[in-house]
């Protein structure tokens, strides 16, 4: 018995060493061969997409709007003349045809909102507005919606057509998602005080064009999900990751509070993204840490029906690229697997993001942009849709 120990503590200390001398890639694989070879714990394989799956996922490299088919890239065509460069925000694939929402990027405070259907850009209608902003897409029969903001006003699209929603005496307000129940609307966003000087979020949804209805001060809705008679929705209130079903709060905890890696100080976290599957509630977002360094880290995570799981980040995919945290920003549930998209954050001469999916803890792509030969470009994921092939 005493044997075993000690043979148990000189393995301990020297994949300690290995920790510190040759990374945590090297670090892990140690792990694996020691529970195999003194516990008979046999190593977890790394899954993959299964092959009747296609992952859409949409967002940026570099300046540019993009979207990747499991790994395969496509850059959407630029729209604006003199545009300092676009963004996808959200997508939706009905049938044949994948809508992709975004904006084009005038300068910091000057956008447009515009859509591709099948890579076709459709500029959206924007009255007298000089701003407008698109949020997230959703199809619907033969309806597109679109969410957004025109100026200071929450708007939604249907088909191009503009709908104004109302911000009572709010400076300003943003539709942030939608869902539609038969024939009627359910938005989820936030309005804009000012308190002196200091601007004060109110999260909020409307049904239809109607008043909208306060969740929380100091707040943001996110996503906005039905289940039945209960209507969920996600964001953020003060420092906390929440949701809200039925208008009630819950708080959902920070997934970091549990990661233990140094850091001690669990600090705010967010609810990106909503996912409703069976009787079963998806939530995906991340939380922030601080370390003794004062190095800042974003830990992914997805939460099932208020029980969290930490996303696979630190990984070794053969180029130097060390994982420093990461974002999770939208979320889809088909046959058992959890899709989760975002970004972990990369270093290699410099930080940058690097767009990511995962399927349940495991991360299972980086999607890069190929036509930066040389160098590496940071590239996003901002929303998902997950189909299965015909």
């Amino acid at each position: 018995m005493k044997r075993k120990f000690k043979i148990l503590g000189v393995v301990i200390l020297v994949n300690l060493l290995a920790l510190v001398f040759v990374g945590c890639a090297a670090y892990d694989r140690a792990i694996i061969a020691i529970e195999s070879t003194l516990f008979g714990i046999q190593p977890r394989t790394r899954p993959t997409i299964p092959s009747d799956i296609i992952v859409y996922a949409v967002g940026q490299a570099g300046n540019d709007a993009v979207y990747w088919r499991n790994e395969e890239f496509f850059a959407l065509p630029r729209v604006g003349v003199g545009a300092a460069g676009e963004i996808a925000t959200s997508i939706v694939v009905s049938g044949n045809d994948v809508y992709i929402a975004g904006m084009i990027l005038y300068s910091a405070t000057t956008f447009e909102a515009v859509y591709w259907r099948n890579g076709i850009p459709v500029r959206l209608s924007r009255g007298d507005a000089r701003v407008t902003e698109a949020t997230s897409i959703v199809a619907s029969g033969n309806d597109v919606f679109i969410t957004g903001r025109a100026d200071n006003e929450a708007v939604y699209w249907k088909n191009d057509q503009l709908f104004t929603l109302s911000r009572i005496d709010a400076e300003r307000a943003v539709a942030t998602s939608l869902v539609v129940i038969g024939t009627e609307v359910w938005v989820s966003g936030y309005l804009v005080y000012s308190d002196g000087g200091t601007a004060i979020t109110q999260a909020v949804y409307w049904r239809d064009d109607g008043r909208p209805v306060t969740l929380s001060h100091g707040a943001v809705a996110e996503r906005i999900a039905i289940l039945g008679n209960d209507v969920y929705i996600t964001g953020w209130a003060g420092r906390n990751a929440v949701f809200w079903r039925n208008g009630q709060l819950s708080n959902l905890r920070n997934p970091s509070s549990s990661w233990d890696r140094g850091e001690r100080d669990a600090r705010p976290a967010r609810a990106n993204s909503i996912f409703i599957s069976g009787n079963d509630v998806y939530i995906a977002g991340w939380g922030e840490t601080v370390n003794s360094n004062s190095e800042i880290r974003n830990w992914g995570a997805y939460w099932k029906n208020g029980q969290f799981n930490i996303l696979e980040d630190q990984s070794d995919d053969g180029r130097n690229i060390v994982s420093h945290g990461g974002n999770v920003r939208s979320i889809f549930v088909l046959d058992n697997n959890v899709y989760s998209g975002g970004h972990t954050i990369g270093w290699a001469r410099d930080y940058f993001n690097r767009a990511t999916i995962w399927m349940n803890e495991w991360r299972v792509l980086y999607l890069f942009d190929p036509r930066a030969s040389g160098s590496i470009v940071s590239t996003i994921v901002r929303d998902i849709y997950v189909v299965k092939r015909d």
